[in-house]
């Protein structure tokens, strides 16, 4: 979820700096928008993106550590083209996109770099390459293609135009992926050649590692669950924006209508917290650190109880309008309830809770700031 986020906003923040970018040429009618003296050297351009894809690609793409069949591969640019080189291999460098640059001129695509090494990968068992291709920055996302890396010479396979966010599985035949700004959810065949629409107006996914499991919810605040072949499931709807899924995916915590709701496949849902403002985590062993507001009423010094100012018509008095107010009202701003909930009650941890500062992943141990 984390992940597609920032593809957006990657994207995003590239176009705008693209146009931007334009803009600033068309305005500036001078020599030196043809000298372009600020362009850098054919060969330094080549050395600086190879140094800065390579290692934003590993960061964020490679699948690491003792699974990945390729965990040291560079991607840069070259004559305003997607390069490959498996560095443990003796030669060459193999072109992957075509047409890489569209309309987009080489500055522009120096622009685009961070965001172009986020769509670029290989897959877990090192067999295919996945990259962008044919910028358009008239469509939301990228065309991204795959191409066998033991043949070079074979066609790329294109998945499938304006992709803001894809991944890929484990086994390496399937790529699950959403579509240009109305966040269309798509499950790619590699094997088939087959894109299945799953659904639309996508929020949030988190997907499992085999690519079999899906939990998402949509814009509306529905939530659902997608297990194999098996028909997509509804869980809930009009959900808060915030949910857990446990790690094998049976398991899924949401907030709705100010109560925490635990869903369980195969079983119904199960309110197990109320009067929830939000929550911090949740862990596997169903333990959760939640907050909860406080009333006005509480931060309120009252010094005219005893002397209240009676409205002009005698009916009530303004005093007991603004105390009654103040009773009702949930300090939204904060300082917060702290509480951690052991999986059968809740304990209050501090009624001062201000921000959130870490949380250990396994121990329990929270990390916080008072107000």
């Amino acid at each position: 979820m984390k992940m597609r986020s920032e593809h957006r906003k990657f994207y995003k923040d590239s176009r705008s700096r693209v146009k931007e970018h334009r803009e600033k040429k068309l305005r500036i009618q001078t020599p030196m928008t043809v000298k372009r003296s600020h362009k850098i050297s054919s060969g330094l351009k080549t050395i600086a993106l190879i140094l800065l894809m390579s290692v934003v690609a590993l960061t964020l793409f490679s699948c690491g550590g003792d699974t990945a069949k390729r965990d040291n591969v560079a991607f840069f640019l070259k004559d305003d083209e997607i390069y490959f080189k498996d560095l443990s291999l003796e030669g060459g460098m193999q072109q992957l996109s075509s047409n890489l640059s569209g309309d987009a001129s080489e500055d522009e695509l120096l622009v685009l770099a961070d965001t172009l090494s986020l769509y670029t990968y290989v897959s877990n068992d090192g067999k295919y390459v996945f990259f962008p291709d044919l910028i358009d920055f008239d469509q939301e996302g990228f065309g991204i293609f795959c191409q066998e890396l033991d043949n070079p010479e074979s066609k790329p396979i294109k998945i499938d135009s304006e992709i803001q966010y894809y991944t890929v599985n484990d086994s390496s035949d399937t790529v699950t992926y959403l579509k240009s700004d109305e966040q269309n959810l798509y499950q790619y065949d590699i094997e088939n050649n087959k894109s299945t629409k799953i659904a639309s107006n996508i929020d949030k996914m988190k997907i499992s590692a085999d690519g079999k499991k899906l939990i998402y919810s949509d814009k509306d605040g529905n939530i659902y669950a997608k297990y194999e072949d098996a028909e997509t499931e509804k869980i809930t709807s009009k959900a808060e924006d915030t949910y857990f899924v446990s790690a094998d995916y049976s398991t899924v915590y949401y907030l709705k209508n100010d109560a925490i709701y635990k869903y369980i496949k195969g079983k119904s849902n199960e309110k197990i917290i109320d009067g929830v403002y939000g929550i911090i985590s949740v862990y596997e062993t169903g333990q959760i650190y939640y907050l909860t507001t406080r009333k006005l009423i509480e931060f309120v010094i009252d010094d005219v109880s005893n002397d209240p100012y009676i409205s002009p018509d005698g009916s009530n008095s303004y005093y007991e309008k603004i105390m009654e107010k103040l009773r009702a009202e949930e300090a939204t701003e904060g300082p917060y309830n702290l509480y951690f909930y052991n999986g059968e009650a809740s304990t209050l941890i501090t009624d001062s809770f201000s921000d959130f500062i870490g949380l250990s992943e396994n121990s329990g141990y929270i990390a916080y700031n008072n107000f």
